[in-house]
């Protein structure tokens, strides 16, 4: 089940062949990528990690500021992104 809005945000980027859609919710990214296939579309899917991720590879943030996000991310009680994700996420970072 995927809320109005981001049916809407996915219609939408079909209609503009949009080159990213951001979207966190696991339901909306599994429906966003079907629709696009069917659509024929390449707009590629991406969450907030996945932001926080591409803004540190091309260095627009530092590697502390990258995993400074993430943490105060896994901290907030009304965003809810697996602390499990968060961790794997901060290894990666901390790696490259």
């Amino acid at each position: 089940f995927i809320h109005r809005g981001e049916e809407e945000s996915i219609r939408l980027a079909i209609e503009l062949a949009a080159d990213c859609l951001l979207v966190d919710d696991l339901d909306a990214r599994r429906a966003a990528i079907d629709n696009f296939a069917a659509a024929g579309v390449s707009t590629s899917v991406k969450g907030t990690l996945g932001v926080i991720v591409t803004t540190y590879q091309q260095k627009y943030l530092a590697r502390e500021q990258a995993v400074d996000l993430v943490n105060a991310l896994k901290a907030r009680p009304d965003i809810w992104i697996s602390r499990k994700l968060c961790d794997q996420v901060i290894r990666t970072i901390r790696k490259s």
